[in-house]
């Protein structure tokens, strides 16, 4: 089992040029072709409009002037990091649209969509919902990288969140390829007894761990308590211990309309993470 094709999303942020340097490091790993997307969200996506379309034309004229220069800046700043790579299968493609859909859209036509963590410190048409929105869109995973993070390797030690839903199988199989490349593999399963009365089998993370096993990965399954920690918390706190620089997880465990009022540990990671987070909804 193989990926055969990334999608990096190249937006404003400042760390642009680490998610393009993961997309490459991907893309040579797994011999495959990166597709790099910059996308325009014009002004009246944002905003709803800004009044009549005779008093927003010159802006709007003015702002995709910027953004047609922008894509210019960065695409020669791809090219120039494609370079250091050998024989590397690349695309550039500049689209205006919002930026969800769009992101969605392109998407579903490859195995990976790398994208970052929303900086609160920029002005963004993003948040951090919006990796969330695009792998439920698209149906496709999605590698989020933290905003502060900066190095490029990912996948050496993976902690798989597992709790048996839907979502979890989906990021689990989602990420095979990179599991079966890793140096070490935890699954982590946290919760308390009674959630675990059906969808675990015998016991919480062994059957997930064998079907690892059958794909000839080998992994550790560590079952810890919640109690009064959230499940984010322990999971950050678990991701720190073993050193890990990947959490695979699945997006929305409970209901969506839950996920949104509530919160959950999915809205909670996309917030506070530490590591790239591969998410499957």
């Amino acid at each position: 089992m193989n990926y055969a094709s990334f999608l990096v999303h190249v937006g404003q942020a400042v760390y642009r040029n680490a998610l393009i340097e993961v997309g490459l490091k991907l893309t040579e790993t797994f011999d495959a072709h990166l597709t790099a997307l910059h996308v325009y969200s014009p002004i009246h996506y944002a905003y709803g409009g800004l009044g009549t379309w005779s008093a927003m034309e010159a802006l709007l004229r003015d702002e995709e002037e910027a953004a047609r220069q922008r894509d210019v800046a960065f695409k020669a700043k791809f090219e120039s990091q494609a370079g250091q790579f050998e024989a590397l299968r690349t695309e550039w493609r500049y689209e205006s649209g919002e930026l969800t859909r769009t992101l969605a859209q392109h998407a579903r036509y490859v195995d990976l969509l790398v994208m970052g963590q929303h900086n609160p410190d920029e002005a963004s048409l993003g948040a951090y919902d919006t990796p969330v929105e695009v792998a439920l869109m698209a149906g496709r995973p999605v590698l989020v990288a933290p905003y502060a993070w900066r190095s490029e390797v990912v996948g050496r030690r993976i902690v798989v969140a597992w709790n048996a839903t839907r979502e979890s199988t989906r990021a689990a199989t989602a990420a095979l390829p990179l599991l079966m490349r890793a140096a070490s593999v935890d699954v982590v399963v946290v919760g308390e007894d009674k959630q675990f009365s059906s969808g675990y089998g015998e016991g919480p993370g062994s059957d997930i761990a064998l079907y690892f096993a059958r794909h000839g990965i080998k992994s550790s399954v560590s079952w810890i308590p919640g109690g009064e920690w959230r499940v984010s918390e322990v999971l950050l706190s678990v991701i720190a211990d073993r050193g890990a620089d990947l959490l695979c997880m699945g997006g929305y465990g409970h209901s969506r309309l839950r996920e949104l009022i509530l919160g959950g540990a999915t809205r909670d990671l996309m917030r506070h993470m530490t590591v790239p987070t591969l998410m499957a909804c």
